[in-house]
């Protein structure tokens, strides 16, 4: 949470924490006069198939310890925001790329066979940088924006 709080401060974000700890965002992100209900995640597990992969997990431990594997959805968050400390970056996520996921492989190195296709790549969703899918590599992952690649980065 905390270097989501440094990156808010760095691209002039505002940050609001709701009072209830039971809902399905974590942060409330005030944008360029736009508000995003935020999910925030810490993204160090490294994919099981793949190298210069991380994998990321929609689950939380509830407090019976067990775990619990909730796909977010568009209707209930705006936004993934996922802090990578492999590359040390915090990456803005669409629906697009979450929305009914339980899993999701960030790639931030080449794949070992080069395969590109279906890939997504980190260094197309670092917060405050451009536009979001602004690389031919990655249109094929934002085909549902309109128009192509078109997805703000906050």
């Amino acid at each position: 949470m905390l270097q989501v709080q440094l990156r808010a401060l760095e691209v002039g974000a505002l940050l609001s924490k709701p009072l209830r700890e039971s809902c399905r965002y974590d942060l409330i992100v005030d944008w360029k006069g736009k508000l995003y209900r935020a999910q925030v995640k810490y993204c160090d597990r490294s994919s099981s198939h793949s190298t210069g992969a991380v994998m990321l997990h929609s689950g939380n431990i509830t407090r019976g310890g067990r775990h619990s594997f909730p796909c977010y959805t568009a209707e209930e968050i705006d936004v993934l925001l996922v802090y990578v400390p492999k590359i040390e970056q915090v990456l803005w996520l669409p629906p697009t790329q979450f929305n009914g996921k339980r899993n999701i492989t960030i790639r931030y190195r080449p794949s070992l066979n080069g395969q590109t296709k279906g890939c997504l790549w980190a260094e197309d969703f670092i917060w405050g940088r451009g536009i979001v899918g602004n690389t031919a590599r990655s249109q094929r992952a934002v085909r549902g924006s309109t128009p192509l690649a078109s997805i703000p980065v906050m």
